[in-house]
């Protein structure tokens, strides 16, 4: 989300100075860490060996896939979309398979080609990133249901923690 609209979500302008201030230092927070990500896609890329018109597809899909993030994340409950929570995995796996097959320097039509394969793999990835995001941990403690076991016995949690189902 662009600064001047996370503002406006977050109603800055009626914030106190001090929790201005605070905002400002989270949002510098989220900034770098959009441009590590950036950073660390384009190296995967090997975006500064691309063609120009390479470079071009690269981008305009860079951006296409940050609307589509945005627009997922805007979804109720905010943040809570499967497309949203697991977004930047599924990217890191999208492109690590498209930088191997040169993806970006291919034609439209062969592009096209794997945009379309990619559908299917793409639900597949989501699928397994939804999986291991809920699946509770083996044994006693965190994230384990506050039930009784085979035994009879009421699972033990960490001291200072409860037990129950963590869901994305």
């Amino acid at each position: 989300m662009r600064t001047a609209s996370a503002k406006v979500t977050d109603k800055f302008d009626a914030m106190t100075k001090e929790d201005q201030t605070k905002w400002l230092e989270a949002r510098k927070a989220v900034d770098a860490k959009r441009e590590e990500r950036d950073a660390a896609e384009k190296k995967t890329v090997g975006f500064d060996t691309l063609t120009l018109e390479a470079k071009t597809v690269y981008l305009a899909n860079l951006l296409k896939w940050k609307e589509d993030v945005y627009k997922a994340c805007q979804k109720e409950p905010k943040g809570k979309d499967a497309d949203c929570v697991h977004a930047n995995d599924l990217r890191v796996k999208a492109i690590t398979k498209r930088a191997g097959d040169k993806y970006w320097a291919k034609s439209k039509e062969d592009r096209e080609k794997d945009d379309a394969a990619y559908v299917n793999q793409r639900a597949s990835d989501l699928k397994e990133l939804t999986a291991a995001a809920v699946k509770p941990p083996a044994g006693d403690g965190v994230g384990r249901a506050c039930g009784k076991n085979e035994a009879g016995v009421r699972v033990k949690c960490n001291e200072g923690h409860c037990c129950g189902y963590a869901t994305p």
